[in-house]
């Protein structure tokens, strides 16, 4: 696979607004090494979708990433067969259906009470 080309940002600008520096890099190097994030940005919501679904380019798999190191290795950190797993797992208590449902009016009371405490 081809190495994407460097894009050179600065970090606190970008920090502060990233969306004109994403239009740019989407007009200059939609997807791009970003040396200053130690990071590969891909800027193209096409090509996001078609990427994404490449475990060979875009793995969930990272186990030095922050989120394992504070939660451990889960379902969101797995590809394949793993992530299927305990997706299957967990699908029914968070189907839109059973959201609709079950969790629909806790959410609505809880947002209430919220809402009623401003």
């Amino acid at each position: 696979m081809p190495q994407p080309p460097v894009f050179e940002l600065d970090p606190n600008v970008f920090h502060n607004d990233p969306y004109p520096i994403l239009k740019g890099m989407r007009a200059e190097a939609p997807i791009a090494f970003v040396p200053a994030l130690n990071a590969i940005l891909i800027t193209r919501r096409d090509d996001i979708f078609t990427l994404e679904k490449q475990i060979n380019v875009f793995s969930s798999d990272q186990p030095d990433g922050l989120m394992t190191k504070l939660m451990g290795q889960n379902m969101m950190r797995k590809d394949g067969a793993e992530h299927l797993a305990e997706r299957k797992a967990i699908f029914p208590t968070v189907s839109p259906k059973t959201v609709q449902n079950v969790w629909r009016k806790a959410f609505q009371r809880a947002t209430a009470a919220v809402l009623d405490d401003i």
